[in-house]
């Protein structure tokens, strides 16, 4: 049988405030998010029985681990699909990992997205984005803007999402340090501050193309409790602050971290002068949106 392939995208966080706390659990937030060319990828086929099988590819060494049992974001938004529109086919799925975990790169969610956009055109189910995103929403609070971008801003628990103007040649340079954090844990460590940052000096950067605004404005609340949760992400940060970067952060609830530059040619000299210096990490030179070029 034939495989459909479906690609799964990273994001970054350029801005991430926390506006309080609800009373499901979880935090009310604001957040401005862009898709990156860090990609996982899926593989899905029909199978002879009713069975969902996941199983992964070994793209490059070590293996990033991840869990292929129901407890899988891939494996549960299948049996989602499933159950809202009562299809008996069984699928294989594999999965192709590049994207780091507990990076807050979003790569479980994007995988999630992948799956249920695969299934929906192997299977030919016919279910419309609005149709998928209700799935989505019962999965994960970023797994909408998969759905989505390629920026947006993000609000509520960050199922609510907005299309924003997205930078054009825009090139990242990722490091994830070989230590992760969960992300329960960050949010833990966090406090919801009196005074929030304004996101609309950020947005307004972005619709106009300014790089550097947008470098100035850029904010991730988690920050500051990850830093006390990891002394890695203290070392990536002052190792950035010696490269010519137009801004640099913590992704998500980290521990990934990036730096945001105007050319490829920036950006792949950082990466190399980054690699050298942190030794034990993870180095990425990616561009938003666009196609991978890679660094490891």
């Amino acid at each position: 049988m034939t495989w459909t392939e479906v690609r799964a995208p990273a994001k970054v966080n350029l801005f991430l405030e926390l506006i309080g706390r609800r009373s499901d659990g979880f935090h009310e937030l604001e957040t401005i998010m862009t898709r990156i060319s860090l990609s996982d990828r899926l593989y899905l086929r029909r199978r002879r029985d009713q069975n969902i099988c996941l199983t992964q590819l070994r793209h490059r060494l070590p293996l990033i681990p991840v869990p292929l049992d129901e407890t899988n974001l891939v494996w549960r938004a299948v049996d989602l699909l499933r159950q809202k529109t009562a299809f008996d086919q069984g699928l294989d799925i594999a999965l192709e990992k590049q994207i780091p975990v507990e990076a807050g790169l979003g790569g479980g969610s994007s995988d999630a997205i992948a799956a249920l956009r695969g299934a929906n055109q192997l299977l030919e189910l016919q279910q419309s984005p609005d149709q998928l995103k209700q799935i989505a929403d019962d999965i994960g609070s970023d797994t909408g803007f998969f759905l989505n971008g390629p920026t947006a801003r993000c609000t509520g628990r960050g199922e609510q999402v907005r299309g924003v103007a997205a930078l054009r040649n825009l090139w990242l340079v990722l490091v994830k340090p070989p230590v992760g954090l969960a992300t329960a844990d960050v949010y833990r460590a966090s406090v919801v501050p009196d005074v929030k940052r304004d996101s609309r000096e950020l947005l307004r950067a972005l619709a106009r193309g300014d790089l550097r605004q947008v470098g100035r404005h850029m904010c991730n609340r988690l920050q500051d409790a990850a830093l006390g949760l990891s002394p890695s992400i203290q070392r990536i940060r002052d190792e950035f602050a010696r490269v010519a970067c137009a801004g640099h952060q913590m992704t998500g609830s980290g521990t990934g971290y990036f730096g945001l530059f105007a050319a490829r040619s920036l950006a792949r000299r950082a990466a190399r002068r980054l690699h050298m210096r942190l030794a034990d990490s993870s180095v990425f030179c990616v561009r938003a949106t666009g196609l991978d070029v890679g660094w490891s």
